[in-house]
């Protein structure tokens, strides 16, 4: 049962990420609050911006990647919307990009064996939203939906 998301950019809960899904398990024989309290759950998760490349509305350069972390969500812009207190113009001008922690370990291993790199400093990513052939070393695996096609279904079959 998803209870609150922590977004504080940059410091997260406890300092540690860019923000937190909270959570509790569905324990309804739990009366006591201190044990109720037990059964909370945090999932980090690193939240990154970036903006369409020129001249490429669908390849975004995504900066300073840094895990651990449970989620990644990367919000891209294809385009600056013309009335940004429009939702029907943020849906049509976002997508939100998501990949779990642990795949992206498994990805970014790869990539830091291919580059000798040793891993620990942050990394940067160009993706392309819906490119068939692997642009870039992480955007085959980013799965993609426009703001305005944005799901619960969507982040359940994630």
């Amino acid at each position: 049962e998803l209870r609150l998301i922590d977004v504080a950019q940059a410091g997260g809960l406890h300092g540690k990420s860019d923000g937190s899904i909270v959570y509790r398990h569905n324990h309804d024989d739990i009366v006591d609050p201190q044990v109720a309290a037990l059964s909370m759950r945090q999932e980090s998760i690193e939240v990154k911006s970036c903006s369409s490349r020129r001249g490429c509305q669908r390849t975004f350069g995504v900066k300073s990647i840094r895990g651990p972390f449970k989620h990644l969500f990367i919000v891209a812009r294809q385009k600056n919307p013309s009335d940004w207190t429009s939702i029907d113009q943020l849906d049509e001008s976002f997508w939100l990009g998501y990949l779990s922690g642990r795949f992206y370990e498994r990805v970014l291993s790869r990539y830091v064996m291919a580059r000798n790199n040793s891993g620990r400093e942050a990394v940067h990513a160009t993706v392309t939203i819906g490119s068939r052939k692997r642009s870039g070393w992480l955007s085959a695996y980013i799965k993609w939906v426009r703001f305005g096609d944005l799901t619960l279904q969507w982040w359940r079959e994630t």
